[in-house]
C-alpha cells in the first residue's frame, strides 16, 4: 500500500448541504466510477447533479490506485475463496477503513459537524469496506460509544431490511418482497 491520494470530488452545484462518500468496486477507479455515475440519468433524463444539486460527491481512491493495474481496497489472496489467507485482507482493510473515517470526519467538518448529512455508500469491495467503516465509526457527540454503535448498526440493518430483494441466505421460502420493501 503506497501513499494515500486525495479523493476525486464533484462539488455541489448549489449551496452544499449533504455529502455522499461513494467507494468504487475492486478493479475500478474513483475517476471512472465518478464519471459513470455523474452522467447516468433517471427515467426523466436527469443526472444525479440535477436531482441532488446541494450534494457534494466524494469518490475516495484506493491507496494503490495511481500505480495499480487492478486497484482494490484491500488485498485478496484468492477471489474464489475469501477465507484463504484472510490475514492479508485485514492489513489493507484497516488502512482503508481509517482512510474513509478520516474523509468522513473532514466532510462532517465541512457540514459544521452534521454527521447526519453524510451518506456512505459503496459497490462491490467498496461496499464491504463501507460496512466495515460503519461498524468501526466513532461519531463524536453527546451519545456514548456503545449507544452510538448500536444506533449506527440498527440504521444499517434497517436499510438492508427495507430493500425489495429476496433474502439470499434463506430465500427458498420467500413468496415475494420482504415487508417494508419496494414493490
Amino acid at each position: 500500500m503506497g501513499s494515500l491520494p486525495p479523493p476525486h470530488v464533484v462539488p455541489a452545484s448549489a449551496t452544499h448541504t449533504h455529502t455522499v462518500v461513494f467507494l468504487h468496486g475492486r478493479g475500478d477507479s474513483a475517476a471512472k466510477f465518478s464519471s459513470s455515475l455523474r452522467w447516468s440519468t433517471d427515467s426523466s433524463n436527469r443526472t444525479l447533479d440535477q436531482i441532488f444539486p446541494t450534494f457534494r460527491w466524494v469518490f475516495p481512491m484506493t491507496s494503490d490506485e495511481a500505480e495499480a493495474a487492478f486497484p482494490q481496497w484491500f488485498d485478496i489472496w484468492n477471489a474464489q475463496n475469501f477465507a484463504e489467507r484472510e490475514e492479508l485482507q485485514a492489513v489493507g482493510l484497516r488502512v482503508s477503513v481509517q482512510r474513509i473515517r478520516d474523509i468522513l470526519a473532514d466532510e462532517a467538518a465541512l457540514l459544521e459537524g452534521h454527521w447526519d448529512r453524510i451518506v456512505l455508500a459503496g459497490i462491490s469491495q467498496g461496499a464491504a469496506t463501507s460496512v466495515h467503516t460503519l461498524l468501526n465509526l466513532d461519531i463524536p457527540g453527546p451519545i456514548d460509544g456503545e449507544v452510538q454503535k448500536a444506533t449506527t448498526t440498527r440504521c444499517l440493518f434497517r436499510l438492508f431490511l427495507q430493500d425489495a430483494f429476496p433474502r439470499s441466505f434463506s430465500g427458498r421460502h420467500q413468496k415475494g418482497p420482504r415487508p417494508g420493501g419496494f414493490a
